[in-house]
């Protein structure tokens, strides 16, 4: 085949001869192209062997050399034509390979000064100063345009043992390299970025000191990427276009956030373009002449809108109830829009925002105050408006920022309004919406504030829930109605309100936030080691048998819980995780989960095996005897909870530890404090119970 190599070379000397400003012009091309692709010349040698159908892929480094090598189909004429010559590659974009520029194999003259290309019956090398000497010119030429015949095989002993021991048959040789860039471009390699080739499942990076083995394998939709002993999953969708995926890092089948770096836009291979998301898209994108940044021309428009399509199908399988992503929107909503161009992000969100809008499923969507509890918020919703359902909400706790992300809107109090007379409501939720109608419109209570609110049935009373036609006096109302009225508002907004709307508003009637709104369990005739309890179980225990009422907190005879592992507590991760994993060692507990970020009014979801549930709002402390406050949210949620919601202390630190609090509301004391109105509280000590007394 030295033949063939010979006519090649006659031709490529004799454009050079007749053009030879266009000779040097290309010199200057290929050192352009060489920084462009900075980084990336291993990464456009897979993308080579990927498109030579290559299962097995190497880089070997040496002391002054490299050799890399594929198993892929051996070189023909054209192919060498093909990298000799920038822009005129054979490949076709759309087909079967990934590459269709013919440029990359330029960005290997970073790596070296002489390259030789070993396949099959073909051998040839590229060098500058043999071309000089060809040419007889002194001027700079470029490296990879004319090829010349290998007379001798530098290194032969080294490629036939990597040859035998990995199987290659296509060997680029690398001589008198830049060590630097070899190092570097090593070190910088992603192993995700084999994830969406077609073919390339092994890489091997080895050098003198350091050895990485990647092996991608895929089953179904789950690609496992393995280097030495350490293993990563990813989730691909796809839908029946063959380029366009979305995939999404996973954990035990949970989804998790990708790293920042591997969360990019890849046109087979990896470009430096953020995707909008911890997570990985994939596409017939195009890219500028580095393969690094997209060119948004028609085919990566399309591209980019099939990935979006795919993420809201996603999302439109979740709110119909499926539960087969769960963790799928913490790749968005942990996303820091400070490493990434606003622009993807953004364009991302519209086009799930658009997606979503053409199915009809968010047009009526409304997202849960703060104020309503869970229950009050889906009756207040239903036949009107599409809620988040507490099951969505405790498999997606997520899910509720995301949809802020794409401006869904919460329920507004006007809405409310509208819907109270056609849905029932706990009077903790009426009194709530009254109380926050008063904040809102404590300077500006007009008349046309009174008319919407005459015939609004928002008031409970001994009667029963009526409007403003059928209750005439604050006294009348029902005591715990006034009580979290009160707690919500000043004396002085609610008798400004109730004057302005004709209701009767004596200083005798008015409720004063005082200990004795409460009814206390930790009185001053408590002492440290007792409480009492009107019906006590340990529910965590095997045996869930009543309790004597008063119950010594020390006494080692209550049967402490079976605990089936040690817990992994991590200093460095939440409060609300630790405490999860910590309620996750014991027999009792069929699932616990973190819910913090869906604004539930609690943190923690327990489901027990008997199939009763706990809420638990955790508070990170740093001694049990440190005040803590909770929200109007948690107040709110505790009320409608009653025995059933707890307060978990934690102290998470080297020596975690925890204590709960049962129903607070009824058990202790807070103190308003004006500061948003938190509730403030103080004297707990003789209410902190061990896990096994809950």
């Amino acid at each position: 085949m030295n033949k063939v190599i010979d006519d090649l070379q006659n031709e490529f000397k004799n454009e050079a001869i007749q053009a030879p400003m266009l000779f040097k012009d290309l010199a200057k091309v290929e050192e352009y192209i060489a920084e462009s692709y900075k980084t990336r010349s291993f990464i456009e040698l897979i993308q080579n062997a990927d498109d030579a159908l290559s299962t097995n892929f190497g880089v070997h480094v040496y002391d002054d050399f490299v050799i890399v090598g594929n198993n892929g189909r051996d070189f023909n004429i054209d192919d060498v034509k093909a990298i000799c010559r920038s822009g005129s590659s054979n490949k076709v974009r759309g087909g079967n390979t990934i590459g269709y520029r013919g440029i990359g194999f330029k960005s290997v003259v970073n790596l070296a000064k002489t390259v030789y290309v070993l396949s099959g019956d073909i051998n040839f090398m590229y060098n500058k100063e043999l071309t000089k000497e060809l040419l007889d010119i002194s001027t700079d030429v470029p490296l990879i345009r004319i090829p010349h015949n290998i007379k001798n095989i530098p290194y032969i002993d080294e490629i036939n043992r990597v040859k035998q021991k990995y199987g290659y048959s296509t060997i680029f040789l690398f001589d008198n390299i830049k060590e630097n860039i070899v190092k570097s471009e090593l070190e910088q390699f992603d192993k995700s970025s084999v994830l969406f080739l077609n073919s390339v499942s092994t890489i091997n990076l080895i050098t003198q000191t350091t050895s990485r083995k990647i092996v991608k394998n895929v089953i179904d939709n789950i690609c496992t990427i393995s280097e030495n002993n350490l293993k990563e999953q990813w989730k691909i969708y796809s839908d029946n276009n063959k380029y366009d995926k979305i995939a999404f890092k996973v954990n035990e089948e949970t989804i998790i956030s990708a790293n920042p770096l591997e969360s990019v836009i890849h046109s087979f291979t990896p470009t430096t373009e953020t995707s909008g998301g911890y997570f990985k898209m994939n596409g017939n994108f195009s890219t500028d002449p580095s393969r690094k940044n997209i060119d948004f021309d028609e085919l990566s428009e399309e591209s980019f809108l099939n990935c979006s399509k795919l993420i809201s199908n996603i999302i439109i399988e979740i709110l119909n109830g499926s539960k087969n992503y769960i963790g799928f929107f913490k790749p968005f909503t942990e996303f820091n829009n400070a490493i990434s161009s606003n622009r993807l992000r953004t364009k991302l969100l519209n086009s799930i925002k658009d997606n979503l809008n053409k199915e009809g499923l968010i047009r009526n969507l409304r997202l849960k105050p703060e104020m309503l509890s869970m229950e009050d918020y889906i009756s207040i919703c239903n036949k009107k408006y599409t809620y988040i359902g507490k099951e969505i909400l405790s498999d997606y706790p997520e899910i509720n920022v995301f949809l802020e992300l794409i401006n869904i809107k919460y329920l507004s109090i006007d809405e409310m309004l509208i819907l109270i007379e056609i849905n029932k409501l706990s009077e903790v939720g009426l009194a709530t919406i009254l109380g926050k109608l008063i904040k809102k419109y404590r300077y500006d209570f007009s008349n046309s504030i009174i008319n919407q609110l005459s015939n609004v049935p928002i008031f409970v009373t001994s009667k029963g829930q009526v409007n403003l036609s059928k209750f005439k006096d604050y006294s009348e109302l029902n005591e715990r109605y006034k009580q979290v009225l009160n707690d919500i508002c000043d004396k002085d907004d609610i008798r400004f309100a109730f004057k302005k709307l004709g209701i009767k508003f004596e200083e005798s009637h008015n409720v004063i936030f005082n200990e004795t709104t409460y009814n206390f369990t930790n009185n001053k005739e408590n002492n440290n080691s007792t409480f009492k309890s009107n019906f006590f179980s340990s529910l965590f225990n095997k045996k869930e048998e009543p309790i004597n009422n008063t119950v010594n907190i020390e006494n080692k005879e209550i049967q402490k819980f079976n605990q089936k592992r040690t817990p992994n507590i991590q200093k460095w991760r939440s409060t609300e995780i630790n405490l999860v994993e910590y309620l996750k060692c014991f027999d009792n507990i069929e699932t616990a989960k973190d819910v913090s970020i869906s604004n539930l009014g609690y943190d923690i979801e327990v489901k027990l095996k008997n199939g009763r549930k706990l809420y638990i709002e955790v508070k990170s402390m740093i001694s049990f005897s440190q005040p803590f406050k909770i929200t109007n949210n948690e107040y709110t949620c505790a009320h409608n909870y009653g025995d059933d919601y707890y307060l978990a202390l934690v102290i998470n630190d080297d020596n975690f530890q925890v204590k709960f609090i049962q129903n607070p509301i009824q058990n202790l004391h807070f103190e308003k404090k004006c500061e948003q109105w938190s509730w403030f509280c103080e004297e707990y000590k003789n209410n902190l119970i061990e896990i096994n007394d809950v």
